[in-house]
């Protein structure tokens, strides 16, 4: 065996490993199979293209081997012809599949962003309500304001006396500030409340905007990338055969 055919073995050895172990790597990832789960066909494509480039380079390798035999004219017969006219035919139908895979990860991911929003103003809504119930409620019971008033004034004189310190006198600062809102206007404490409902929902919504550009988008991007390497060498491996 010379140094040709040694190459074109070793590179056609590699090109197996590659796809085969591949499909076997996804195949145990995904496991258990749940066909009816969006979620899990989500699953599935995202783990395809992360795993997409192997593939790729285990067919170039396929194909650079057979390149090699070609030119040394030591190819080993109708065997090998066929198995490139295979590896060919994967190539075209790895380009399509990763094609489809980009509209699929687009569209989920946004959806699922829609779907984050959408909980995130009704629990929102719902939140509001929740607060400016609890804020009447503080504020109309007589006998509730004056236990926050006495909560005040033994904090203060916690805090006069020297008993606390360090942590738990910054501890003592803070609880008095809040206790202190209560005592104060109404719609000053509805405010405050709302406000900072408000940060944590705008907080939600950047955060599923970023997952969706960090997740979906960026899937979709690579699928499309993967599916036009697949699909040019497919194509281009046809036309050398039709020659």
């Amino acid at each position: 065996m010379n140094t040709t055919q040694v190459t074109s073995l070793a590179l056609k050895t590699a090109s197996m490993v590659l796809i085969i172990s591949t499909i076997v790597d996804i195949a145990f990832t995904l496991l258990p199979y749940q066909l009816g789960d969006g979620k899990w066909w989500f699953a599935a494509s995202a783990e395809l293209v992360n795993r997409g480039l192997l593939p790729l380079v285990g067919i170039v390798f396929w194909l650079i081997a057979d390149w090699i035999e070609t030119v040394a004219k030591e190819t080993s017969g109708r065997g090998g012809d066929n198995l490139t006219k295979g590896i060919t035919f994967l190539s075209l139908i790895l380009g399509l599949l990763f094609f489809l895979i980009v509209p699929f990860q687009a569209w989920t991911s946004n959806s699922d962003r829609d779907k984050t929003l959408t909980m995130s103003r009704e629990e929102g809504t719902a939140m509001e309500a929740k607060i400016d119930k609890r804020v009447k409620e503080i504020t109309g019971d007589k006998a509730q304001m004056q236990q926050v008033q006495q909560k005040i004034a033994e904090i203060d004189k916690a805090i006069s006396s020297g008993q606390i310190k360090g942590e738990e006198l910054a501890r003592a600062k803070a609880s008095k500030a809040e206790l202190e809102k209560l005592t104060g206007d109404p719609a000053k404490i509805k405010e405050g409340a709302m406000g900072d409902l408000r940060r944590r929902q705008k907080d939600l919504e950047g955060a599923a905007t970023a997952n969706m550009w960090k997740t979906g988008i960026r899937a979709s991007l690579a699928s499309l990338l993967l599916s036009a390497g697949y699909s040019f060498i497919g194509l281009t491996g046809l036309r050398g055969q039709k020659r």
